[in-house]
């Protein structure tokens, strides 16, 4: 977490905008924003900065002041998941979700799948105030689906889908719009995904269940008398109940 070293910018930062002013502010933004988006600073430099741009995007004295970089932020943010060194990547995960906080707000259900709509925001107001965020999104996907067709790992993709999946489509929005087409196909994709989970749950219970019976068909005279016998018969009773809910 780069020790103290984000909050002392960040009082820094404070005492100056408590005056009037906001040099430090530009300057320290710019330079840090820079600093992520170069690969010739080592990894060392971009995970410092990725740090303290976490906490001055979390600083509530600078709610305002920090939104016209919010878009270079995310920019930031998505391109540290593609990082080499682990220590980047945490720093670049713990920035995205800061700024996930700034953009939609703190979550207000406890269930991530059924988001309050006070945390969501429609595709057309997201894109109005983040307007470079359109191209920069529409590149990382393509990016994205030329590697997962090659058969090779995609980690900017997670943290696209997930800000996606905060979007909706605008009633404003023409019926062909190439943007609602794209959230709606998103939206029931996702309930399918989450559908087909919830099957294959369901049936590796099952399979589970006919294991242990087997099991203990097949060793019924070494189980009779050990606690072996009653450990997999709960196990086979909790797990053919639960998949008895999932169903």
């Amino acid at each position: 977490r780069s020790a103290g070293v984000p909050f002392m910018v960040q009082a820094l930062i404070t005492a100056e905008l408590r005056v009037g002013s906001t040099k430090s502010l530009y300057y320290a933004m710019s330079h840090l924003l820079q600093l992520c988006a170069t690969r010739e600073r080592s990894a060392e430099s971009r995970t410092h900065a990725l740090n303290i741009l976490r906490a001055l995007f979390r600083c509530t004295d600078l709610n305002e002041a920090v939104v016209e970089y919010v878009c270079d932020g995310v920019m930031c943010a998505i391109r540290g998941y593609n990082a080499e060194t682990w220590s980047e990547k945490n720093s670049a995960t713990l920035l995205f979700a800061a700024l996930m906080t700034r953009i939609f707000g703190v979550q207000r259900t406890r269930d991530s799948d059924n988001l309050n709509v006070r945390n969501k925001m429609t595709g057309r107001v997201f894109f109005l105030c983040y307007p470079k965020l359109y191209d920069f999104f529409l590149a990382q996907l393509q990016e994205a689906s030329a590697l997962v067709q090659q058969q090779q790992k995609a980690h900017n993709l997670h943290p696209l889908l997930l800000l996606l999946s905060r979007l909706y489509p605008s009633a404003l929005e023409g019926s062909e719009s190439n943007l609602k087409v794209c959230l709606s196909l998103l939206s029931s994709r996702k309930h399918f995904y989450n559908f087909l989970m919830l099957g294959l749950l369901a049936v590796n219970r099952v399979y589970t269940v006919h294991s242990k019976l087997c099991e203990l068909s097949r060793n019924a005279d070494a189980l009779s008398s050990g606690k072996s016998c009653c450990g997999a018969r709960l196990q086979g009773c909790h797990t053919g109940h639960c998949a008895a809910n999932m169903c």
